[in-house]
């Protein structure tokens, strides 16, 4: 049995800074022509991407459940309710109560340098590090 990875430092940045559009039901993520970025569409505007996402982060997030793929294209995604879940919580960082409930350690990666992080983000990651 293999345990998904956990979301690297990188990929986490990303997924904050585009949390605004991210969060919106109109807005998904389409696989661009030259297959190196995905381009973050709203509905209103689905010719010209509002944002070049690269496909590394982007399957990051997958491989930590936080994406599902949409319906009606074949290379397109949307934010789930874990990828939901986990942005209310990274923006809820300077909450007193965060603070106090949040398991802070060193994340595994074996490509990237050890980053802090919270451990316990996903129940899965929470058993990993009991």
């Amino acid at each position: 049995m293999t345990i998904a990875p956990s979301l690297t430092p990188a990929a986490g940045q990303i997924l904050r800074q585009h949390s605004k559009h991210l969060m919106r039901d109109d807005c998904f993520l389409r696989l661009l022509e030259s297959g190196r970025h995905y381009g973050l569409f709203n509905k209103r505007a689905e010719k010209r991407a509002i944002a070049k996402i690269d496909v590394a982060h982007i399957e990051n997030w997958r491989c930590a459940d936080l994406l599902n793929d949409k319906k009606k294209t074949k290379d397109g995604a949307v934010l789930s309710a874990t990828g939901k879940a986990w942005l209310r919580r990274a923006s809820a960082t300077h909450s007193p109560f965060m603070a106090q409930h949040q398991q802070r350690g060193k994340s595994k990666h074996e490509e990237a340098a050890r980053a802090d992080c919270n451990v316990s983000q996903t129940p899965l990651e929470w058993l990993r590090a009991h």
